[in-house]
């Protein structure tokens, strides 16, 4: 299951990470906005506060596929058990009489 879930991560990571196009308005003015909140609340110089945005933009996403994968994993291993649990119900015993004394 932990193989699994790495390899889940990393599906799920790359595929967000497709998605977010750093050209696009929307991920200019999240960065632009990450950017003044990170230079006013920890300091530091335009660039090195934009690097921190960016940082945190990655961050969010790996966060993101990382809870994506243990979803996966979850649902796989509920497969798993319904698929070993359901023969176990249609297993069937014969009652043995007691033998005469």
């Amino acid at each position: 299951m932990g193989a699994l879930l790495t390899r889940r991560m990393l599906f799920h990571s790359a595929m967000f990470g497709q998605a977010v196009d750093q050209q696009s308005a929307i991920f200019q003015q999240v960065a632009q906005n990450l950017t003044r909140f990170g230079q006013q609340a920890l300091g530091g110089t335009t660039s090195y506060a934009g690097m921190r945005a960016k940082a945190m933009v990655v961050s969010h996403v790996m966060q993101q596929s990382f809870v994506q994968a243990v979803c996966d994993d979850f649902l796989i291993a509920a497969i798993i058990s319904i698929v070993g649990v359901v023969p176990i119900f249609l297993l069937r015993t014969r009652k043995q009489k007691a033998a005469p004394l």
